[in-house]
């Protein structure tokens, strides 16, 4: 039987409307609209064999109930790459249906080892000196260096998928 992996990141489920919503503009109504959309777009591609990295940020409150109501309604066999906003305890994330829990992951597709991370890398560190962005800042002590390894992660939620200078590709619904 034939099996697919998947990537994603940032699902946000129970992220108040007046967040992820507004400002990432997505085209949901209220959370309750963007979590029917968000299931149903990941049903109609995942099969039950299938393995799912999710690249972090998934739910945004800590009631393991509600959480496991929505991952029972996810097929396949999946893997948390914890974010910012995943706060539960890592048994908590097994216990509602994860089959491992990481900060972050190699893994060989292809015959390429591929690093997975929430996290973009560290910019430069002429950004780092000199731009005084605090957004570009934040979480370095969690972002992965450029160490030649193609980087898959999350977390900008960036219209931008794939950037060939830096070897990234952004996972996010």
């Amino acid at each position: 039987m034939k099996s697919t992996i998947w990537f994603t990141s940032d699902h946000h489920f129970f992220h108040g409307p007046d967040k992820v919503i507004k400002f990432c503009n997505r085209p949901f109504a209220d959370l309750d609209h963007m979590h029917e959309e968000l299931i149903a777009r990941y049903k109609a591609k995942v099969q039950p064999n299938d393995t799912v990295y999710f690249i972090g940020d998934i739910f945004l409150n800590n009631n393991q109930a509600a959480a496991k109501l929505i991952m029972q309604q996810l097929p396949g066999k999946k893997y948390l790459i914890k974010g910012n906003h995943d706060k539960m305890s890592d048994s908590a994330y097994l216990n509602i249906g994860f089959v491992s829990v990481v900060q972050e992951c190699i893994l060989k597709l292809a015959g390429h080892r591929i690093r997975i991370s929430h996290y973009p890398r560290r910019p430069p560190w002429w950004i780092r000196l000199f731009k005084k962005n605090a957004r570009l800042l934040r979480y370095m002590d969690r972002r992965p260096p450029d160490d030649g390894l193609l980087l898959l992660h999350g977390h900008t939620h960036d219209k931008e998928q794939f950037n060939a200078k830096r070897r990234t590709i952004h996972i996010g619904v």
